[in-house]
């Protein structure tokens, strides 16, 4: 003899898992604040993020926060895992953190002449203002001579490609 049976049976295939993930944006300055977003495709129940040269340097969070208090270039790992197995991305150099700028000045008077020395760190171009409705000046080290005497607020803008920083200091 025999015998037929018929059953419905549901069969659900599952994708392995992808690594996967953005972030807002990986170039600027120290310290520099990136956040970073999950897009791994399949159900990941567990996370570990590495990060080369952040606070923090590891994560388990979906969606971390790290600074980037150093110059350099940074390598991103992200390594997921779940039913489907695990799977692993590395970005290479992702992150491209710029010296901090630090601007800063003093200055040598012989009135009504003021030759001004530019102490800025990490900077490659410069504006000054002389508080006293003269034009800017882009020079790195200049000397300036002041119609009236007085007190003038001094303004240096130091800025390199990717950062700025700008100090006054009053002069008399």
């Amino acid at each position: 003899g025999s015998d037929t049976l018929t059953q419905q049976v549901m069969i659900t295939i599952q994708s392995p898992l992808t690594a996967g993930f953005t972030l807002d944006d990986g170039n600027g300055c120290a310290p520099w604040l990136v956040n970073f977003e999950d897009n791994s495709v399949g159900m990941v129940t567990d996370y570990l993020w590495t990060f080369e040269g952040g606070i923090p340097a590891t994560s388990t969070d979906p969606n971390p926060q790290v600074i980037y208090n150093n110059a350099g270039l940074f390598d991103v790992q992200l390594e997921i895992s779940g039913p489907q197995g695990m799977d692993v991305v590395l970005m290479e150099d992702l992150i491209e953190i710029a010296p901090m700028v630090i601007a800063s000045f003093g200055f040598n008077a012989s009135d009504p002449v003021i030759s001004f020395i530019n102490n800025s760190t990490n900077a490659t171009m410069y504006e000054w203002d002389f508080g006293d409705g003269s034009p800017l000046s882009n020079e790195e080290n200049p000397v300036h001579t002041y119609m009236n005497t007085g007190t003038y607020e001094v303004i240096l803008s130091a800025s390199s490609d990717d950062c700025a920083a700008v100090v006054t200091q009053t002069i008399f």
